[in-house]
């Protein structure tokens, strides 16, 4: 097997996030897209304040995930009322009623061991039995996330193999998910704080070894097509019921036949 050199630097690809037609090619191409400067420094600290929030405390060498995080943060309903970040992701998502599919926060302390390479998507044939497979068999873009610290391959970032969103991209029978980081395709993302770094519903990605002295802060918020809705087959718990009996007037529409997470 041939390869191609394992770090493909790609801060060169971030992408004014005014300029959505190339936004989407690049996503549609490649199999992801970084929208430049979506969020501003005031945003970012709110946000970064918000993952410190529900994600700590948090070992030293360990990651914590809130997969409910706008249940619990009114600064997340906020992104729902930016106009920039609203306009890329309808753009990415190709069309314009979009209601929220689902969101997390994570948190990752320096000296977190790598994340292998994965796809998010579900790839079972089987009927789902769990929230996760409900949630991730969808084909719109499902990883919009923020790098509220930037994504930098010198400590520890994200990579994508490049063409893996398509429904045909086979992974080598050779390849070591742990730790192949050398195979044809594979770019290691550079993005800034207030940048959306988006990949496809099928993209394969991983990170390496986070090594920093500061928290790897990270947020995402995923938007669908309103016309898709998720056959759940549990109510919603009590405190996911409270959320959407209380949201505020002007994103509530934005919550129509919200799935996830309403357990626990």
């Amino acid at each position: 097997m041939a390869f191609l050199p394992p770090r493909q630097h790609a801060s060169s690809m971030r992408i004014p996030a005014s300029n959505l037609k190339d936004i989407t090619t690049h996503l549609a191409d490649k199999g992801w897209a970084i929208a430049a400067d979506v969020i501003d420094a005031q945003q970012v600290n709110v946000l970064r304040q918000v993952v410190l929030d529900r994600c700590s405390p948090c070992p030293p060498g360990g990651t914590r995930l809130d997969g409910k995080v706008i249940q619990h943060a009114p600064a997340v309903l906020d992104l729902l009322r930016t106009p920039r970040w609203m306009s890329v992701m309808r753009a990415c998502i190709g069309e314009d009623d979009v209601v929220v599919h689902r969101t997390a926060a994570l948190l990752r302390m320096g000296g977190s061991p790598q994340v292998g390479w994965h796809s998010d998507f579900d790839f079972a044939q089987t009927p789902p039995t769990n929230q996760d497979q409900y949630l991730n068999r969808g084909e719109w873009p499902n990883g919009p996330w923020f790098y509220l610290n930037g994504s930098h391959p010198d400590r520890g970032g994200l990579a994508v193999v490049e063409g893996s969103h398509r429904p045909d991209w086979q992974p080598p029978t050779d390849w070591d998910r742990s730790s192949g980081w050398d195979l044809p395709g594979v770019v290691e993302l550079h993005s800034e704080p207030g940048d959306l770094v988006l990949f496809g519903a099928r993209t394969w990605h991983a990170a390496r070894a986070y090594q920093a002295d500061i928290p790897r802060l990270s947020l995402g918020v995923g938007l669908r097509p309103a016309r898709i809705t998720i056959p759940y087959p549990h109510p919603p718990s009590a405190e996911a019921h409270d959320f959407l009996t209380t949201l505020p007037a002007d994103v509530a529409p934005l919550f129509r036949g919200y799935a996830g997470w309403i357990v626990g």
